[in-house]
């Protein structure tokens, strides 16, 4: 039988394992560009303290939903509470933005607003409570906290290093629809015909990244 004495360094030994792939994976975001690539999305318990009262403008602050996964968007249209926890960079979307990059975690919680049928994706559905939880840089021992507190919730530093890639993926691929949506390759197709602005040669050289990504 294990001693206490070595299931504790045991669970140490995997929490710094665990610490050093959330530090790669920081690290590799940047390095693409990313500003949000999602570790984990599950179903959870609702808040216990959003019922009965009128939410903060705050509390109904979230990213628009087209720029989100299809994990999040089945969640948000099956009517589920759920948690989502990501790695994020220091400005996200230009929606969020924080001191520097590190784990983001929310907890989303469907309530029934006082207020006409509004649609299934809109933000006023949910309490949203959270934010960033780990701080790379300034606050380290944070970031060696929560991979701690993973740790015994059963987080590995495979599931991380697995899941990034994968994370990746899914924000090049949401980045690609929204353009597309928005016009942007149609509008590229048309500058290709004459000389470039420096506002359009910035635009040319996004689409050789995406096409570039696409590739790997």
């Amino acid at each position: 039988m294990k001693s206490n004495l070595l299931r504790k360094l045991q669970r140490t030994d995997s929490s710094e394992e665990l610490y050093k792939a959330l530090i790669d994976g920081l690290a590799e975001i940047q390095r693409q560009g990313v500003d949000r690539a999602i570790l984990k999305i599950e179903e959870c318990e609702p808040a216990s303290d959003v019922t009965g009262r009128w939410s903060t403008f705050n509390e109904s602050n979230y990213y628009p939903f087209e720029t989100l996964t299809e994990g999040e968007k089945e969640n948000i249209l099956g009517e589920k509470h759920y948690a989502v926890t990501s790695l994020v960079a220091d400005n996200v979307g230009g929606v969020v933005k924080y001191q520097s990059p590190g784990v983001e975690v929310y907890q989303r919680t469907r309530v029934h607003p006082f207020l006409p049928k509004l649609k299934p994706e809109s933000n006023l559905n949910y309490v949203t409570q959270g934010g960033i939880w780990a701080v790379n840089g300034q606050a380290e021992n944070s970031l060696r906290e929560f991979a701690k507190l993973a740790s015994e919730d059963g987080w590995t530093q495979e599931m991380v290093r697995e899941r990034i890639p994968v994370a990746i993926q899914e924000y090049h691929a949401i980045t690609r629809e929204l353009m597309e949506n928005a016009g942007v390759y149609k509008a590229l197709g048309r500058i290709d015909q004459r000389q470039y602005t420096p506002f359009e040669k910035m635009l040319v050289d996004m689409r050789q990244n995406i096409a570039t990504a696409r590739k790997r």
